[in-house]
């Protein structure tokens, strides 16, 4: 069997400590390892625009690559699972696939087994989305529930965080209204979803944005770098405290 021409592989960043000291101020090292994925498996299709979520269950953590578009503007809606501890990917086939439309920009996050989706747009069609949908990864089924509340406007390239609340999404952009800095949170109570909008007077302080990355720790959101309307790349890091607007 012949090799792809060009490989296709899975990185990862490794952290080697120098001290193991509570109060170590020792500088560390940072590497950036290739993982390379065996060639008999699915191989994705290359693609941005994806989101990439770490799911464990009974013990064993998978990669689940979603969405997604090429450089010709083809969007995706494929599911892709990569296992680590075999260097292999393999492609899912969820049920109902064909209720989550294709697209990229999206965001996603895991809760217990299940990632949830939102947004996203497909420039191809020219549409943009402020639709929910779950993907259970024990079942492999898609579901898309009807949430109330209030219903975030259409966006892509926004950053979304699980918190103990719910899912918090920030920011993004839209063809039919620019870039955006509100925020949402979603949340659920007995299979029921709710939307409510959150005033934050520390995003509301922030400029319009989208392409931005976030992460959650000890309930406080960073947000770092993205485009703002103006098309500036910006390079601050904000943080958001849920613990005074949630």
């Amino acid at each position: 069997m012949s090799l792809p021409s060009e490989k296709e592989e899975v990185f990862y960043f490794e952290e080697i400590p120098v001290q193991d000291e509570e109060n170590d101020t020792t500088e560390k090292t940072y590497t950036l390892s290739a993982c390379p994925a065996t060639y008999d498996s699915n191989l994705p299709a290359k693609r941005g625009g994806a989101t990439l979520t770490p799911v464990t269950s009974e013990g064993k953590t998978l990669l689940y690559l979603i969405g997604g578009a090429n450089r010709a503007a083809e969007a995706f809606n494929d599911v892709h699972v990569f296992d680590y501890d075999k260097k292999r990917w393999t492609q899912a086939s969820p049920q109902d696939n064909s209720a989550f439309e294709p697209r990229s920009g999206h965001t996603s996050i895991a809760i217990g087994a299940c990632i949830y989706v939102f947004g996203g747009a497909n420039l191809r069609e020219g549409k943009v989305y402020n639709d929910l949908h779950i993907l259970n990864t024990d079942t492999m089924e898609w579901t898309s529930p009807c949430a109330d509340g209030d219903i975030p406007p259409p966006r892509s390239s926004h950053i979304a965080v699980a918190l103990p609340q719910g899912m918090l999404i920030f920011g993004g952009s839209s063809p039919l209204v620019g870039g955006m800095n509100d925020t949402f949170l979603l949340t659920s109570k007995d299979g029921h979803f709710t939307w409510k909008s959150i005033a934050s007077p520390e995003a509301a302080t922030l400029a319009k944005r989208e392409l931005h990355s976030a992460c959650v720790l000890n309930n406080l959101v960073y947000i770092c770098g993205g485009r703002l309307e103006s098309g500036e790349l910006c390079d601050e890091l904000s943080i958001l405290d849920t613990g005074t607007i949630l």
